[in-house]
């Protein structure tokens, strides 16, 4: 079957031409075409399923525990082997995608998705549900930055804040519907069901995606970087695994997260020696050259930790100190949800109009303002008020979310594009954990979680956000910059 036509920019482009126009100019705010938005549908529906099996699985894990007569220090290589694979395959993303193109790319991870997801349900013991959870991980690596590659080539420079900003509502919506849906399959089913509900669902996007999805152009001729691969497979999943270790450890004390961290430290350090060296480096490292490109990035970094911290603490806020259940926990995450969904649009919107800097910092600072005043509420605080900061923070984490990562993505060549979005997914994922990581520790470094605690939690997840802040400041500085640069050029 032959590719559908869509919407590219195909004339080759450097970097000056890819940057950010002027504010205001028209051609910021041309419409994005029909045949972009029903291929971003069709993508975000993979991009969903990978989002949504991490979520999923938290509630799982005692049943499954249960029904394999297994201890949970055991069945929690449901999440970590899922984890530890994500972070080993998700840098293959760039050279696969240029390999065998980002469309195919895509075709075959969902597909082994959904057929892991499938064996999944009828694995017969835990150490065969445990490798199939590291396919999952393998396949929902390649899933994410090969969809945005797809997405970001159709869209253009100009349409991308719009487009990526739709797409990332599920990354959102994903783990504030996870513990909902799974505490509802688990209570009605059974913990199979947490993986056959992705069958239906996958056998759609794939219908669609043979149909819809370009292919891309297989570019041949550029070696392998094996040793650059030996290096970042094992240094970011021993990275990813040790801040695990400290997040349950509550420290650095174990030895285990000690030897895991340096191990993996070591290695990345390495790896980028060699990626800076090499001829042909498995990821290009010096679009860091580029200082509107490095500042999106780390801002990337921190606003990832801010929002996957709120996903993780504001449940636990809920749960523990609350005491509600998983369902209705679910359901008060819609707030966060919710608010996010609203904005994330506005958000798309403004950044191809004005630039992602001073979106990230209007958002990040509506952000503070929802997550500052959780630092001295008391533990019988009004549920509408709760619920009213939890929105502003999801209104914010909207705006704030994604600008940074559109104007990282506008900035490089199209032919980098593969390499953008592998890097910001691993920059996302260990900005991620670190901030989860940091945020249990603070919860529970003086034992049983209470009100004390998580004032002193709110407290870190304050600074991280500010952090973020100042980093989209810098990202404003720069595109300013460039912006005036392009103008006296003119």
């Amino acid at each position: 079957m032959g590719s559908p036509t869509v919407f590219v920019q195909e004339t080759p482009v450097t970097t000056a031409s890819r940057s950010q126009p002027h504010a205001g100019t028209r051609a910021e705010l041309e419409p994005v075409p029909w045949e972009v938005w029903r291929l971003a549908f069709v993508v975000v529906i993979g991009s969903f399923m990978s989002t949504l099996a991490s979520s999923l699985i938290n509630v799982g894990v005692k049943s499954i525990a249960r029904s394999f007569h297994a201890p949970l220090t055991q069945t929690q290589w449901l999440s970590s082997g899922y984890i530890i694979a994500f972070a080993a395959a998700v840098p293959l993303t760039a050279w696969v995608s240029r390999r065998v193109g980002a469309g195919r790319l895509w075709l075959l991870a969902l597909t082994a998705f959904v057929i892991a997801s499938g064996l999944c349900a009828i694995a017969p013991n835990l150490p065969v549900l445990i490798g199939l959870r590291a396919v999952q991980g393998c396949t929902g690596a390649l899933l994410l930055p090969a969809g945005q590659t797809i997405i970001g080539q159709a869209a253009g420079p100009e349409r991308m804040g719009r487009v990526l900003n739709m797409t990332k509502i599920v990354s959102v919506l994903g783990p504030a519907a996870g513990p909902a849906l799974g505490g509802l399959l688990i209570g009605d089913l059974s913990w199979h069901w947490l993986f056959l509900v992705n069958l239906p669902v996958g056998a759609l996007a794939i219908t669609l995606g043979l149909r819809l999805v370009p292919r891309g152009t297989p570019q041949h001729g550029r070696p392998f970087d094996i040793l650059g691969f030996a290096l970042i497979a094992s240094g970011l999943p021993l990275v990813l695994y040790g801040i695990t270790v400290i997040s349950r450890a509550g420290g650095l004390t174990d030895p285990v997260a000690l030897g895991t961290l340096t191990g993996g430290l070591v290695a990345l350090g390495l790896f980028i020696g060699r990626s800076l060296t090499a001829d042909h480096p498995l990821l290009d490292l010096r679009l860091f050259t580029n200082r509107i490109y490095t500042a999106a990035i780390s801002s990337v970094f921190f606003t990832g930790a801010a929002l996957l911290g709120t996903l993780i603490l504001l449940p636990l806020y809920w749960q523990i100190l609350r005491g509600q259940g998983v369902i209705d926990t679910g359901l008060l995450m819609f707030a966060v949800g919710g608010g996010t969904a609203i904005s994330m649009p506005l958000g798309g919107a403004l950044t191809d109009r004005t630039g992602g800097g001073p979106i990230s910092i209007v958002g990040l600072a509506l952000s503070i303002a929802g997550v500052a005043p959780m630092v001295f509420l008391p533990a019988d605080t009004v549920f509408p008020l709760v619920l009213a900061l939890q929105a502003m923070t999801g209104f914010g984490l909207g705006l704030a979310a994604m600008p940074a990562l559109a104007v990282a993505y506008k900035t490089v060549p199209r032919d980098r594009l593969p390499d953008a979005t592998s890097q910001a997914n691993i920059i996302q994922r260990v900005g991620g954990s670190l901030g989860t990581a940091l945020l249990v520790i603070m919860l529970e470094r003086s034992g049983a979680p209470n009100v004390a605690s998580f004032h002193t939690t709110f407290t870190w997840l304050t600074a991280a956000s500010i952090i973020a802040l100042g980093l989209a400041g810098w990202l404003t500085l720069e595109e300013a910059r460039r912006r005036s640069k392009t103008h006296d050029a003119q």
